[in-house]
């Protein structure tokens, strides 16, 4: 798997962290600690290196294994040997909140979860989890936000 080119060593060993352990419920005190930083230096070694933060990063990664899933249900699906839910999919990748999982999905791939679970077409494929890093404009949110809420 390819990661995003970093000129913070911290920052590439927490990416790697992330992909590695996207699918367990980690959150900004494992990826410190597996970068060796305090949390708030991961915070600012994220910002200034990625534009972007340690759990948006993580929920990016998470939202394209999550929108792998899918396709690949989605193939399963239309021949009769899978009954996963979309609800499965999302939980499996930590999303918990069934309307914030679509919210984010559909802000990202243009299509809900469950359009993609019906029709897996070309125009739904989006990026995979090997460019889930930042987007070339990042959002970046302020105190108050969900970024330490939802992963």
């Amino acid at each position: 798997m390819q990661y995003p080119v970093h000129h913070n060593d911290s920052v590439a060993i927490a990416c790697r962290f992330i992909h590695a352990e996207a699918g367990e419920p980690i959150g900004i005190a494992q990826i410190a600690a597996a970068a060796h930083l305090s949390e708030r230096g991961l915070q600012h070694a994220f910002r200034a290196t990625l534009g972007t933060t340690p759990l948006t990063y993580l929920r990016r990664v998470r939202l394209a294994r999550a929108h792998d899933d899918l396709v690949t249900e989605a193939t399963r699906r239309q021949t009769g040997r899978t009954t996963t839910t979309v609800n499965e999919i999302a939980r499996l990748w930590h999303f918990t909140h069934p309307s914030r999982f679509a919210a984010l999905y559909l802000a990202r791939y243009g299509a809900y979860p469950a359009q993609t679970m019906r029709d897996p077409g070309p125009d739904q494929a989006g990026p995979g989890p090997d460019q889930a890093g930042p987007t070339p404009t990042p959002t970046v949110r302020g105190r108050g936000s969900d970024d330490q809420r939802m992963a």
